[in-house]
């Protein structure tokens, strides 16, 4: 209670003599998210007894408003923060031809804002008047017909008239209300232009003339009970900002581990300089929406459209097979850029990992440098080695080139966010991946393709037959899958194929032989996981019989 009352008496005693305090501001922090980032200020003032406007300049002029808060040290009050912008001032003169001239200006819309407001006031007294004389026709007893001595033919005749009138009405309503609208347009207009003439004339912007762009301001008014200095820190959202993460991944013949370089690419558009600050990159992003979703009825359908999707399919897969010429000249640039950064291993070791109930967040403990000119800058996040498992997968159904794929079992504690990866093995720049840790507890990276292990799947002619009995169709195909190892070390190789599972009933699939493949009735898939020595080679073969209703067509068989 005592100190509401020093408070006050200080109100009190200091209002008289409010002092603005002028802030060549710069930034200290900024907290980058996926999109957006959180701009922080600190600034040491000295502030007298009572009440300070501090402001400060060298802000964002696209910071969001809802966002803008402030904050004091050593016991000072903030007792208010807005945004401002500041126009460049005219040198006033009382006859000055150009202030002449704003006034009579200003003089004249006044005229004008006076005389539009007789019109408007004249549209909607007659407007009103048409809406009394409406609730007076609908109101009459002989208009409804509750007059029980009214003939039917003197009935007939109040109806036509108050068709006939309500009509006229409402057509000169609706010329009425485009007029008033047309006035309340000028209205709207010359009001704005009213304002903007009061504070030309006030001396706080430029003339129409000047070319000076206005400066953005937040000023912060705080409150201090005795002469000190304290730290006003201000911070905001900006929009325009954000970072993308990518990995170079680094593996060779000669060692188990994999090294991994994960960096961001951050972009900001925010109006100014973020120059010598700490960044703290987030996988937060405050855009999106934080109201839990409602699940709606889950309604089921019959699929009408299986040849347009399987069209879809194929389609796709062909996009997805198709080099494009960019993204080859994106990685040229990108390994150019790779190989000059090579030597600044050192960065990784200024990096904090924080992880929160929501978020991820990596501090930086180096100032960058970021422009704001909206092009991605390279920002080095943590360099990690990790124990991995080898080994090389394939396919042959859907492709017949072999993976290098690694297999990582402790990735949790990486932090890892899903990016593209630039893969390089042995020193060589063999392409690009993903990583998208999901929810597994293994994190397989692919490491690129590799020629030297030969694979070839065909479906075996003299093993594969069809025949009709009863009233069924037989149809028994026999596939054989060759892979030879052309490499001079051995090889742990993953097969996977598959064999087909049926969707309906009066489907039969009689699995009859996959040799030593795991195989999931489930799903049809067929898993063979062996070791290849170096010059060897080895056939799976793998045999289904379907049966089914000879009248019906199988559209994938």
């Amino acid at each position: 209670m005592k100190k509401i009352l020093l408070l006050l008496l200080i109100i009190c005693q200091s209002g008289l003599a409010q002092t603005t305090k002028p802030i060549k501001s710069r930034l200290d922090k900024v907290i980058v998210f996926n999109r957006g980032a959180q701009l922080f200020t600190t600034e040491k003032a000295s502030l007298p007894i009572g009440t300070t406007d501090l402001v400060f300049e060298n802000v964002s002029p696209k910071l969001m408003l809802q966002s803008l808060q402030a904050g004091a040290s050593g016991g000072v009050v903030v007792m208010d923060v807005r945004y401002n912008l500041k126009y460049a001032v005219i040198e006033k003169k009382p006859d000055d031809p150009a202030l002449k001239k704003l006034e009579r200006e200003q003089k004249s819309v006044q005229d004008s804002l006076v005389e539009i407001g007789f019109n408007i006031k004249g549209i909607q007294n007659q407007i009103n008047n048409f809406a009394t004389e409406r609730a007076v026709l609908l109101g009459n007893r002989l208009m409804r017909g509750e007059l029980q001595r009214d003939s039917l033919i003197v009935f007939q005749q109040s109806i036509d008239y108050l068709r006939q009138r309500l009509q006229n009405i409402d057509m000169e309503l609706l010329k009425l209300e485009r007029e008033k609208y047309k006035w309340d347009v000028l209205r709207d207009g010359l009001l704005q232009r009213q304002s903007t003439l009061q504070t030309l004339i006030a001396g706080n912007y430029a003339p129409p003339t000047a070319d000076a762009q206005p400066v953005p301001q937040v000023i912060v008014t705080v409150l201090s009970e005795r002469a000190t200095n304290a730290d006003i820190t201000i911070t905001y959202y900006v929009e325009e900002a954000g970072w993308v993460p990518s990995y170079d991944l680094r593996a060779t013949n000669n060692t188990t581990d994999i090294e991994l370089n994960h960096r961001a690419g951050v972009y900001q558009n925010s109006g100014i300089e973020w120059k010598d600050v700490l960044l703290t990159l987030s996988t937060g992003n405050p855009n999106e929406s934080n109201i839990k979703p409602v699940l709606p009825p889950f309604l089921l359908q019959y699929e009408q459209h299986i040849a347009t999707y399987n069209r879809k399919i194929a389609k796709d897969a062909l996009a997805m097979k198709q080099p494009s010429s960019k993204v080859v000249t994106d990685d040229v640039k990108e390994e150019r850029e790779s190989l000059a950064s090579a030597d600044i291993d050192g960065v990784f070791d200024y990096t904090t990992v924080t992880e929160n109930a929501l978020r991820v967040e990596y501090e930086i403990n180096l100032k960058y440098t970021i422009a704001s000119d909206a092009q991605s800058h390279n920002v080095v996040i943590q360099n990690r080695k990790i124990p991995a498992q080898y080994n090389y997968s394939v396919v042959p159904k859907l492709d017949p080139d072999v993976f290098l794929m690694a297999r990582l079992t402790d990735w949790e504690d990486l932090n890892l966010v899903p990016g593209t990866a630039r893969v390089y093995f042995d020193g060589s720049y063999v392409g690009q991946t993903a990583i998208n840790p999901g929810t597994n507890d293994t994190l397989l990276l692919n490491l690129g393709r590799d020629k030297s292990i030969a694979v070839k799947r065909i479906k075996l002619k003299d093993k594969s037959k069809e025949k009709i009995l009863n009233e069924n169709r037989e149809v028994t195909k026999t596939f054989e899958i060759t892979i030879r190892n052309t490499k001079s070390i051995p090889i742990r190789l993953i097969v996977e194929d598959q064999m087909p599972v049926s969707a309906d009933p009066s489907i039969k699939i009689a699995y009859e032989d996959y040799g030593k493949a795991s195989f999931n009735p489930d799903t049809g898939k067929l898993v063979w996981d062996f070791k290849l020595d170096p010059k060897e080679s080895k056939k799976m073969n793998f045999t289904y019989e379907v049966k089914y209703p000879k009248d019906r067509l199988l559209a994938n068989l």
